[in-house]
């Protein structure tokens, strides 16, 4: 009987080691960050034109947007720069070489908002790269979406 309990006892240790060592193996450990609306068209406001897929933001917005020699642009909306202070400074220390662009949510870049970019209200951070895909939309005010977007853009610049 002690014999069984051992092999049993063994067994139930060795599994859990067997599993892992398959998966350092073998496994991968990737993450990747998919750019949106690849595959599904976004939720157009009634005033703009659906897009096609997969979407990418046309060249005559892309030509106006500063993204210098850096591949990312993280574009901020904002109708009072205090508003946004605290977590751009955030963005900032912590990634100082990412361009970062403060737009105001009214005229022109309102229409880029809902129909270049597709943000819905409570978001009112974009992220996007040179190639014209947007990375992903963040909210200013949420703790969560900015750790979310910190991990984002890890992976990114990781791969990139």
């Amino acid at each position: 009987m002690k014999g069984k309990k051992a092999l049993f006892l063994f067994l139930a240790l060795l599994l859990p080691i067997c599993v892992f060592l398959f998966l350092k193996i073998f496994g991968k450990n990737e993450f990747a960050v998919k750019s949106l609306y690849q595959l599904k068209a976004p939720e157009a406001i009634s005033n703009c034109i659906i897009p096609a897929i997969p979407y990418h933001i046309p060249d005559s917005v892309i030509s106006q947007l500063n993204f210098a020699s850096d591949s990312l642009l993280l574009i901020w909306y904002a109708t009072n720069e205090a508003d946004i202070s605290k977590p751009k400074g955030k963005v900032t220390e912590k990634y100082s070489t990412l361009n970062q662009l403060t737009l105001s949510p009214t005229g022109k870049f309102k229409t880029w908002k809902e129909c270049v970019f597709f943000m819905s209200p409570p978001y009112d951070i974009v992220l996007l790269n040179k190639k014209g895909f947007i990375r992903g939309e963040y909210k200013s005010y949420d703790r969560d979406e900015m750790d979310r977007l910190f991990v984002e853009l890890d992976i990114i610049l990781k791969r990139y």
